[in-house]
């Protein structure tokens, strides 16, 4: 018996249902491949991290032995800084430095120039490199005339009369003078 009938559906060609079946093939190793390609990148980047964290680890360990050492050394560094500062406060001083034979023949000649009554106390030189001479005199005037004359001397500068006090049981007049030498 014979049918009789009509199909809608067009008639596939064997090389279409190829076609279509080897795409379908590579669409499937493709969504195959794809995951594992995602799970290799991803072990990849673990392991790269992992790394990563390993040698900053590491790294930061390095960094805090030597913080340590250096913190070991901060009496030393604060010990050799006040060296350095004090020596080079002293700089000005040791540069001013003058012969002590020079020192004593200039003030001397200044007391003798005065034609006074003056006996020296004591000489010395001060922590900013000024020297000093405590004196007594008879009289305010020796005093006046012992000044003038270490202002009028060529290798003196910067000459003060810093205390001037009354000895009542001497019956003399204690004075200091500072000044600094010229070379």
């Amino acid at each position: 018996m014979k049918q009789n009938g009509f199909n809608l559906l067009p008639k596939e060609t064997f090389e279409k249902r190829e076609k279509a079946r080897v795409k379908l093939d590579r669409v499937s190793i493709v969504s195959a491949v794809f995951p594992l390609i995602a799970v290799l990148v991803w072990i990849v980047f673990i392991l790269i991290s992992s790394f990563i964290r390993r040698d900053i680890a590491g790294i930061n360990q390095e960094i805090r032995s030597v913080e340590d050492e250096i913190a070991s050394y901060k009496l030393l560094q604060d010990r050799k800084a006040l060296l350095v500062l004090k020596t080079r406060a002293l700089t000005e001083i040791v540069t001013l430095d003058v012969n002590p034979e020079n020192f004593f023949t200039i003030v001397q000649t200044a007391i003798e120039n005065s034609g006074r009554d003056t006996e020296i106390i004591s000489y010395g030189r001060e922590t900013t490199g000024a020297f000093f001479i405590a004196a007594h005199a008879d009289n305010a005037a020796s005093v006046a005339d012992i000044t003038r004359i270490f202002r009028n001397t060529d290798k003196l500068e910067a000459i003060q009369l810093t205390n001037v006090s009354d000895v009542e049981d001497q019956d003399r007049i204690l004075f200091t003078l500072v000044f600094t030498i010229l070379d």
